[in-house]
C-alpha cells in the first residue's frame, strides 16, 4: 500500500500515475496466489507482511504451502528477533528448493502465548550426523561454505536466550526425504 500511496512522489504526470497504480495492483493481485490471503489478516503485521514478501520473492519454481492456525500471534520475542528467527528458516528452505524439490510447508499457530513456525521442504541425502551440526557455528551443508553457517546458528541462540527452541527432524514421506523446522518462541 505504501509503495502505491508513494507513487506520485516519482511520477508527477496524472494519467502515468494511474497508469503505474494499476499495473503494480494486479501486478499484487496476480501474485497473491502464492500466498495464504489468512497470512494477512494475523495480528502481528510485521510478521505477516515479512512472511508475504518472502513468499512473493520466491523462485517461480518454490511451491509454497502456508497454513495459519491462529490469527492471534502472541509472543513475548520482539518482531526484529522473529523476523530474523523465521526469515533464516525460510531463506534456507527456499535455497534448498530445486525444480525437482520444490514443496516448501509452512505452518503459523500460536499457543500459551508463543508463537508456533513450522517450516518443511524436501531434501536429498540428509542424514542425522548432519542434522546433529546444524546449530554449530559455521557449520553448513551448502557448496560454498564461505562465509555460511551463521544463520541457525544465531537463530538458535536468539530462541534460547528468550526461553524457546528450534527443534528439527528428519521425515520420510512417499520416498522423498523431508527436513522439519519446528520454533515454539
Amino acid at each position: 500500500m505504501n509503495a502505491i500511496l508513494n507513487m506520485h512522489v516519482t511520477i508527477d504526470n496524472y494519467d502515468e500515475l494511474v497508469r503505474a497504480q494499476s499495473a503494480y495492483g494486479r501486478e499484487i493481485y496476480d501474485d497473491r496466489s502464492r500466498c495464504s490471503p489468512s497470512l494477512l489478516r494475523i495480528s502481528d503485521k510485521i510478521l505477516a507482511g515479512f512472511l508475504y514478501s518472502k513468499i512473493i520473492a520466491a523462485p517461480e519454481y518454490v511451491d509454497v504451502d502456508l497454513q495459519v492456525l491462529s490469527q492471534e500471534i502472541v509472543t513475548s520475542v520482539s518482531e526484529h528477533f522473529l523476523v530474523e528467527i523465521i526469515g533464516v528458516l525460510v531463506d534456507n528452505a527456499f535455497e534448498a528448493a530445486t525444480p525437482a524439490r520444490n514443496q516448501v510447508e509452512m505452518v503459523l499457530d500460536a499457543k500459551d502465548d508463543k508463537l508456533i513456525f513450522l517450516i518443511k521442504n524436501q531434501v536429498e541425502r540428509l542424514t542425522m550426523g548432519e542434522i546433529q551440526h546444524f546449530f554449530e557455528k559455521g557449520y553448513s551443508t551448502k557448496q560454498n561454505r564461505e562465509g555460511r553457517g551463521l544463520g541457525l546458528y544465531q537463530a538458535n541462540r536468539i530462541a534460547i536466550s528468550h526461553n524457546g527452541e528450534i527443534t528439527v527432524e528428519l521425515l520420510e514421506r512417499a520416498g522423498v526425504q523431508e527436513i522439519c523446522f519446528r520454533v515454539e518462541i
